[in-house]
């Protein structure tokens, strides 16, 4: 035995001993199964690296310590092809084992024929090494709602192999086959954003014939995420106030300069359609030359740049911040371009189908060699014109980097996107399923914000901009004669203001954010409207601002999943040590406690999922605090957004046994929502379940269990505004396993 090829030499030393021991019938049952299921994982690493040529991809996968954090598998682009659900490697001493799979059935088919010859004194008599496959395999966003398929490469036997499933987190499921294809149904669906193993038990399952299986069969997947379970009610909308300005031209729009003036770019006046500057109370009027097709200004308000024509032919305008003009050069410019600026030295646009730049001397270089249709696509320009975004009918875009000459795809949006004032943050809405989502990221392409917007599925969505501290946007809504402007949140998408005297095209906000610009229409004849920010809009709810928080906390936790530190630093304070946290699959948000000060303190768990192939039929996770100060706070150092101004990431280890809590929601009636990723026994919750202010005294409270969404919803006896901090002990899952979650805070909305 001394000399058999598939036992490692460390173990040749009581290669005797157990051979006796196996051959006595006096060995333990779980140490003769771990050791068989050791022997046949080597014995199948070592045909798998000596077969034939045409065996197809191999990976492996090493046998961690739970302190050691794999880097995870990237979630296939997509929809995946079937992937191997393979034996289970149960831990043991001696070396480490390198677990090799094949992803095919031919090849898994031909290891288990020589495993049985080579071991047949290690498995079960008669005993066969099955196979399974499953499109979840290694996935880290299945739907929670869809059955779990796994196909076997043999017939086994319906009752055992149903008998023999296990899916943990707890799950009560049901069953049903297609041929050889088992049907797994949870009965309340899975949890969202949690990660799942089923296991096929080798000790119950059997195939058609009555042979046992030689090793058990599991399956590594992760499940999508879901709502956030935290609605930012504002209350009833407040009016939006709407002036109108002068009559404009089809098309025209109004930009506002750092003195509250607004250029027109096509405003109707006695010698015809103009480009006219006006005061905010609108008394006074200039024209300062015919009417202009595009127009920005810079992003220090001192410049303005705008069409017009040379004495050769098109030109374009370097102006003051007033729009008197300095000087006018020649240049080609693409019917459709719309312009930009680089800081107060360049004017960016379309020529020859090539996005290009020209100083106030008329030297021109081309800046991306990506080619534009202005005539036909959406062209819009950041404030500072380092990115652009170029958008198709059919609504696939693409957001251009002029200075690294990258581009990304942004693909499904409803509506043209805005930028941030600085450029370095956009908003846009795609549409999912019969939902409207606002997201809210950095223009580098890093991880945004979402939100659902409150709008039908049949309305249609037009015309963003973001205010120029970031904190709101406007955007209009119109659906079979009805047409809405509204001013909602950023990044929660609640509606804060509305108008309903028809859309709003091309809103432009002021540079102090106190009211904004658009073109109304009206009977055919279209004006220039000023809409000014009700003063009630100064201070937002309580519930907006913490859905606020949890939105940018929840972003920076996916740019940590992503590896995205450009993305995190835009979340974060200027300035702020980001810490080095493991490469994790998911991140959820646990819980988030309001303070007095406006900061808002965020449980977050990031996990590791297993492997497509696992090593370990287990999760590795760890947990961090995160504190988001309110935007314009002194400690968020910017009026932008809320930012991430404290880091605090615990250990990670792998993730214990029993049910986890992955949500704490407070509901505006003040009842505690405790949500776990288990189905649980019911009996548990009621005494399972404690609540305690911050002095230690117990608060009553009553409590129901909605398996529906394998919620606790506790109704405390404490008043709105209160602390308090939620134990769990005592809560089991359907097996009797006890929660092994840590200590819980939550804040009673006031």
């Amino acid at each position: 035995m001394n000399d058999d090829p598939i036992l490692d030499p460390e173990l040749s030393g009581t290669a005797g001993r157990v051979r006796t021991v196996l051959h006595s019938g006096g060995i333990r049952p779980e140490f003769s199964e771990w050791l068989r299921a050791r022997l046949v994982a080597e014995a199948a690493e070592r045909v798998a690296a000596s077969a034939s040529p045409v065996r197809p991809h191999l990976v492996p996968v090493p046998d961690l310590e739970p302190d050691q954090v794999p880097t995870p598998v990237p979630t296939p682009v997509g929809r995946p092809e079937p992937g191997p659900v393979v034996p289970l490697q149960r831990r043991g001493r001696g070396r480490r084992v390198a677990a090799w799979a094949a992803t095919a059935t031919t090849a898994a088919a031909a290891t288990a024929a020589v495993v049985v010859g080579l071991v047949p004194s290690l498995l079960q008599p008669g005993s066969v090494l099955v196979t399974a496959s499953s499109t979840l395999t290694g996935a880290v966003s299945a739907d929670t709602n869809a059955p779990i398929r796994l196909t076997f490469d043999q017939a086994l036997d319906h009752a055992s192999a149903v008998a023999a499933l296990r899916l943990s987190p707890a799950t009560a499921v049901r069953t049903a086959w297609e041929g050889d294809t088992l049907l797994v149904q949870p009965v309340h669906g899975l949890a969202a954003n949690s990660a799942y193993v089923l296991t096929v038990d080798a000790r119950t399952a059997r195939t058609a014939q009555g042979a046992p299986l030689a090793a058990d069969l599991q399956l590594a997947f992760g499940t999508a995420a879901g709502s956030d379970g935290v609605t930012a009610a504002a209350g009833e909308p407040a009016s939006l106030p709407r002036t109108v300005m002068t009559s404009a031209s089809d098309g025209s729009e109004a930009v506002v300069t750092r003195s509250d003036s607004l250029l027109v770019t096509g405003a109707r006046t006695a010698a015809g359609s103009s480009l006219v500057r006006m005061q905010e109370k609108g008394d006074t009027q200039r024209t300062l030359g015919s009417a202009t097709d595009s127009i920005c200004v810079s992003r220090s308000g001192r410049s303005v740049a705008y069409l017009g024509r040379t004495a050769k032919g098109p030109g374009i305008v370097f102006a003051n911040s007033e729009g008197t003009a300095i000087r006018t050069i020649e240049a080609s410019v693409d019917p459709g371009s719309p312009l930009g600026w680089i800081d107060d030295d360049e004017v960016t646009f379309v020529s020859g189908g090539k996005i290009t730049a020209a100083n106030r001397q008329g030297h021109q270089r081309v800046l991306s060699s990506q080619p534009v249709d202005a005539a036909r696509q959406t062209a819009v320009v950041a404030p500072g014109a380092r990115y652009v975004y170029l958008g198709n009918s059919n609504g696939t875009g693409r957001l251009i980097d002029l200075v690294a000459g990258s581009w990304q795809p942004l693909n499904g949006l409803v509506a043209a996107p805005a930028f941030t004032s600085d450029g370095a943050g956009m908003v846009w809405v795609d549409r999912s399923g019969s939902s409207y989502r606002v997201h809210h990221g950095p223009s580098n392409g890093g991880a945004a914000t979402s939100a659902v917007l409150p709008v039908s599925s049949t309305d249609r969505i037009s015309d963003l901009a973001i205010s120029p501290d970031g904190t709101r946007f406007v955007y209009s809504v119109s659906n079979l004669g009805r047409a809405e402007l509204r001013l909602a949140a950023l990044p929660s998408g609640v509606t804060l203001a509305v108008s309903a005297k028809g859309v709003g095209q091309s809103p432009n906000f002021s540079p102090t954010g106190a009211f904004f610009t658009v073109l109304g229409s009206s009977a055919g004849s279209h004006r220039i409207e000023m809409v000014k920010i009700p003063k009630v809009m100064e201070v937002e709810s309580a519930a907006a601002k913490l859905a606020a928080a949890r939105a940018v906390a929840t972003a920076f936790a996916l740019a940590q999943v992503a590896g995205d530190g450009g993305a995190q630093a835009w979340l974060a304070r200027s300035g702020l040590n980001l810490p080095q946290v493991p490469r994790a699959t998911r991140a959820a948000l646990l819980w988030s406690v309001p303070a007095d000060d406006g900061t808002v303190t965020v449980r977050v768990r990031l996990t590791v999922d297993p492997q497509s192939q696992p090593a370990r039929p287990y999760p590795l996770q760890g947990e961090e605090t995160l504190t988001v100060s309110p935007a314009g706070s002194a400690a968020s150092g910017s009026g932008v957004l809320p930012k991430v101004t404290a880091v605090e990431v615990g250990q990670f280890a792998a993730a214990p046994a029993g049910p986890h809590v992955i949500r704490v929601v407070v509901n505006p009636a003040g009842e505690v929502g405790v949500t776990f990723d288990s189905d649980l026994e019911a009996a548990s919750v009621s005494a399972g379940i404690r609540l305690t202010g911050t002095n230690g005294a117990v608060v009553a409270a009553t409590a129901r269990y909605d398996a529906s969404t394998r919620t606790a919803w506790l109704s405390p006896s404490a008043a709105k505004g209160t602390l308090v901090r939620i134990a769990v002990a005592g809560v089991r899952d359907m097996q009797g396993t006890p929660t092994a979650s840590g200590p819980l805070e939550a804040r009673l909305l006031g």
